[in-house]
């Protein structure tokens, strides 16, 4: 693929769900979108259960009704185990102007729907994109980014950059602003489980998961009609 685009207005780094939610806007409202995202998608990733709060977002997006198309698992609520005590949070009890329900996402679709918007929307996307440098003027302001494409290295200009990189930020790296929060140095170890069957469950149908002990916390999330999501999160020194 050649790329012709030398100048856009905004570049965005990482086509996760914040980038691609940015450049479909940003393409929405005229604006040239250049969006460079590292893997191909669709990719694994977790991250699975959404708040109610992104209902009203897919709403101002224009994109509710295709995201309800989509199939994805229901979620009315969240249930907290800790000990012996349950207790459950239902969504349609926190008000009246809030959405009663949400979903649980596999990813990997969901993520790859996002992308596919943006693209929709008139950003340019490219995948299997790798950028190396962010690239700065005299006064130290973000005016374009240099990547690798195709086997080539590529610069483009932008009148904005904006870093969605998430934990791969590549303004956090190349200005050394990525700190450590010693107190946060968790692990997380999860897996998908097909041949799930939420009838077994004592919960509600839906619901996430969650479980407290004394060395972190365990989420259950079922993704799919036959698939859950099992992760568990503790200490970097528990699992050593």
């Amino acid at each position: 693929m050649t790329i012709s685009v030398k100048d856009v207005d905004v570049v965005v780094i990482g086509g996760g769900p914040g980038g691609s939610v940015a450049a479909a806007a940003l393409a929405k409202a005229g604006r040239s979108v250049l969006l460079v995202e590292q893997r191909r998608f669709p990719r694994f990733h977790i991250g699975e259960s959404m708040l109610p709060y992104s209902m009203g977002l897919f709403e101002r997006m224009g994109i509710a009704d295709h995201v309800a198309s989509q199939g994805y698992v229901i979620k009315p609520g969240a249930e907290f185990i800790v000990r012996d005590a349950v207790f459950r949070i239902p969504f349609a009890d926190q008000g009246p102007d809030r959405h009663p329900v949400t979903y649980q996402v596999e990813r990997s679709r969901f993520d790859a729907m996002l992308l596919q918007n943006a693209r929709d929307q008139g950003a340019m996307v490219l995948e299997n994109a790798t950028v190396t440098e962010v690239l700065f003027d005299d006064a130290e302001r973000a005016e374009g980014v240099r990547f690798q494409f195709g086997g080539l290295t590529h610069t483009v200009t932008a009148r904005h950059v904006i870093d969605a990189g998430g934990r791969s930020s590549r303004i956090a790296k190349q200005l050394g602003l990525r700190r450590i929060n010693t107190k946060l140095r968790n692990v997380a170890v999860f897996r998908h489980y097909k041949g799930f069957d939420e009838d077994n469950t004592p919960g509600h149908r839906g619901d996430i998961q969650i479980g407290a002990h004394q060395d972190g916390w365990v989420w259950a999330i079922p993704i799919a009609e036959d698939r859950i999501s099992i992760g568990a999160v503790t200490a970097r020194s528990t699992v050593r």
